[in-house]
């Protein structure tokens, strides 16, 4: 995800939450690292976008046993 082209960055973050589920447990994890770099990203406009897909994303993580 290294590139000047915002609109790249844009379109990861909202497509994650649409492929995760679809994907094997090592593409999740990749899946995973860039949302997080998505989410750590110097536009705002990204990482406004990463925090609109935040409720997709944490309805996908694997349920924690209490």
């Amino acid at each position: 995800m290294s590139g000047e082209w915002f609109t790249s960055k844009l379109a990861a973050a909202t497509l994650i939450p649409v492929v995760y589920p679809h994907v094997s447990a090592h593409a999740q994890q990749e899946l995973f690292v860039i949302y997080t770099k998505v989410s750590n990203d110097d536009i705002p406009l990204v990482r406004k976008t990463a925090a609109i897909v935040l409720n997709d994303m944490v309805k996908l993580m694997p349920k924690v046993p209490e």
